[in-house]
């Protein structure tokens, strides 16, 4: 104890012993708390599938939702604003952070809270699976009953969307977690809540959502019917591969059955979720891509490879052109991290589950690479000096990111610092962990920028860390090497425990002898936990949510400032 105290005296707390305004955290160590709503944000775009090194799934999940629950209870309309913000600006890898949140808000208390999530309901879940997802949590967690204003929030799903786009959702997604078009229809029933001609597209729409019929009596009328016809053609589709006896026993490519299913796919851009497995072949993949979205040639990359689709000149530059068009890949919100998995999937030529295999095309490898780059939403650069720190210790090597499983967080870390020093001059960037000494854990990468391809960025990091976790080693090497610096950027888990000085006493001490007292520092959180290792009233000091895709924006603002 004697010890302790004349350490923090001087100056010297460690960073297992508290500071004012520190908390424990779950390595061991003391870091400065966030609160809920910071940890609310973390939570909807981090996640916390495969919990972390420290904490399990199950308890860091639980007190996320503590958090959840205290921001709808303290402000719930600001509550639903976030969530519908960051769903519809892709900011996560995975939507369903965002649509158990919105469940919960919509069995909240507050009567006004819940109006705002009701009318949210259209916006967050807007995929047929996303509605699936919504209805599951409501119901598997018995947050509430199924009452009139839940039953009119899901038909404003049904009856807000056009016509064709409600077609297409028919086409594309005909069951999901356990529930039907027809089970989600009927618990809604949208016709009690909106006005439509007896003999319109919709009402036909309708009648085969709820019963499964197709009437021949609109096949000849004008094109607001065309989505119905489409809606046969899918059906004719699905029914290709009905057996007859001169037909293979189980593999149907390359016969007349695979082409004229390629030209129905053709002629209504009918997706390949209702071609039949025996009819999956190079025919009806290369019919189907031309209107296939981003995110579904993400995960076909390999089958169109396999099935020798892009073996065609024409075929591969349309998927490469595709792959790195910013403006698509945000409109299409296809999140960075998505990007990588299938990138890594792409170039290990197998496939995470079954048994394909395919020797990856280079071409699509590099697109891959720029895709990711491209997915972020940049503005110009700062001109500032930055030095870019990433966290490579033990809890941040046997951690995943957002869910993603075969991404350690590092690695996630890693490619994020590339994709924020794209469009920076000077700056260096170094990785860190404790090792033993206050600056030997620290490892400078001037070998390493954005020109090279992220899995070799991913292989130099691997080459060291997973030490302690010692937040401190930025500022101290940056003051060690005498760095005259405008801002550090930090990419972490906050879980520090292992340095001789906390990260702020370093910060200090590196703003006092280097003259600088304005250096800013910027924290990037990579897990959704409730940590940092800055304070909150340091006006030069910056808390932010990792793989938020608008990250390299958010820094190149801050530091401007």
């Amino acid at each position: 104890m004697f010890d302790t105290l004349r350490n923090y005296i001087n100056g010297r707390a460690t960073q297992r012993d508290a500071i004012p305004g520190t908390v424990a955290n779950s390595a061991g160590g003391y870091s400065y708390a966030v609160d809920n709503w910071q940890r609310f944000e973390r939570f909807l775009i981090l996640g916390t599938t495969g919990g972390t090194y420290y904490i399990k799934e199950r308890k860091l999940t639980q007190e996320n939702l503590d958090a959840v629950v205290d921001c709808l209870e303290q402000d719930g309309p600001r509550a639903v604003e976030l969530i519908r913000n960051v769903s519809i600006a892709g900011k996560a890898p995975k939507n369903d952070p965002a649509i158990f949140a919105l469940a919960l808000a919509c069995s909240a208390n507050n009567e006004i809270t819940r109006q705002q999530a009701f009318a949210a309901v259209p916006d967050v879940c807007r995929t047929f699976t996303h509605l699936s997802h919504f209805i599951a949590f409501i119901k598997e967690g018995k947050m509430r009953g199924f009452g009139r204003g839940l039953m009119r929030a899901i038909a404003r799903w049904y009856n807000e969307q056009s016509v064709d786009n409600l077609a297409y959702q028919a086409i594309k997604y005909q069951s999901r977690d356990g529930f039907s078009q027809q089970d989600v229809y009927r618990l809604s029933h949208p016709v009690r809540f909106i006005k439509m001609d007896a003999d319109g597209p919709r009402r036909a729409l309708y009648d085969f959502i709820a019963k499964g019929t197709l009437s021949a009596d609109w096949a000849d009328r004008g094109d607001e019917f065309k989505p119905l016809r489409r809606l046969a053609a899918a059906r004719s589709l699905a029914q290709l591969d009905n057996p007859v006896a001169d037909d293979p026993p189980k593999n149907l490519q390359g016969t007349k059955k695979s082409l004229d299913a390629a030209n129905l796919i053709r002629e209504w851009n009918l997706p390949m979720e209702v071609v039949p497995t025996t009819l999956r072949d190079k025919d009806t993949y290369e019919a189907v891509l031309p209107s296939a979205g981003l995110t579904w040639i993400l995960r076909n990359l390999g089958n169109l490879t396999l099935h020798e689709v892009l073996d065609v000149e024409n075929n591969l530059d349309f998927v490469v052109n595709r792959l790195t068009n910013a403006q698509q890949l945000q409109k299409a919100r296809v999140h960075p991290l998505a990007i990588l998995q299938a990138m890594r999937t792409y170039a290990s030529g197998k496939g995470v589950k079954g048994s394909n295999t395919w020797k990856p095309n280079r071409r699509i490898v590099d697109a891959l690479d720029a895709a990711f780059y491209a997915s972020f939403k940049y503005v110009q650069p700062t001109g500032k000096r930055l030095l870019f720190a990433v966290d490579v210790s033990g809890s941040m090597t046997n951690a995943t990111a957002s869910g993603m499983t075969d991404i350690a967080v590092f690695e996630a870390a890693a490619v994020l610092a590339m994709a924020a020093s794209l469009v920076e001059k000077n700056f260096e960037l170094i990785a860190f962990d404790y090792s033993h000494g206050s600056s030997k854990g620290v490892y400078n990468l001037p070998d390493v920028s954005a020109k090279q391809r992220l899995d070799d960025v991913v292989k130099r990091f691997k080459s060291f860390g997973g030490g302690g976790t010692d937040c401190a080693l930025p500022f101290q090497y940056a003051l060690d090497n005498k760095l005259h610096l405008d801002a550090f950027v930090c990419f972490t888990d906050s879980e520090t425990w292992a340095g001789n000085q906390h990260a702020i006493n370093a910060l200090k001490s590196y703003r006092r002898h280097m003259k600088l007292p304005e250096t800013k520092a910027i924290n990037v959180a990579m897990v959704a936990n409730g940590f940092s290792t800055l304070p909150p009233n340091d006006p030069n000091t910056l808390e932010c949510v990792g793989f938020d895709t608008t990250i390299p924006s958010v820094i190149s603002l801050f530091v401007s400032g």
